[in-house]
């Protein structure tokens, strides 16, 4: 977080990857109330994704942190399209959403917002992960 700190909402979805599989979050923020820390859980009881229970994280200026996200496989091999997304957002107040909008649309492109749990956005950034390891391939090997 730049310095004025701020609001994070943390998205992480599944697709294509078995319910048997387990995954963990840990993202370490300025005490518990601001932290994530899922131990072990299974894919099948978060199929719609994962967000933090307490939904928004706070971090004060200058905060930086890091996401971790493991993914442990079941009994069921993963497809070649297993993946995993991550999508950190951050508050954005309505003076900087008619900014970045008027910069968006002076460039031709779409704003980059959403609104989360009521909450408008902006998308920092999201990564994907595609799940290879010990996956199946077409002809039914299973890749180192």
């Amino acid at each position: 977080m730049k310095a004025g700190g701020g609001s994070v909402q943390l998205s992480i979805s599944f697709t294509d990857i078995p319910l048997d599989s387990t995954f963990a979050v840990n993202v370490q923020g300025t005490d518990p109330s601001n932290s994530v820390l899922l131990p072990p859980s299974k894919v099948q009881d978060y199929q719609g994704g994962f967000t933090p229970r307490q939904g928004t994280l706070h971090f004060p200026p200058n905060f930086a942190t890091t996401v971790d996200v493991s993914h442990w496989p079941g009994s069921q091999p993963l497809p070649d399209t297993a993946q995993i997304s991550v999508t950190a957002s951050v508050q954005t107040g309505p003076a900087l959403m008619r900014d970045i909008a008027a910069r968006c649309r002076a460039m031709g492109m779409r704003a980059p917002f959403r609104i989360m749990a009521g909450i408008p956005v902006v998308i920092l950034g999201s990564t994907t992960f595609r799940l290879k390891f010990g996956a199946k391939g077409a002809n039914g090997v299973i890749r180192p």
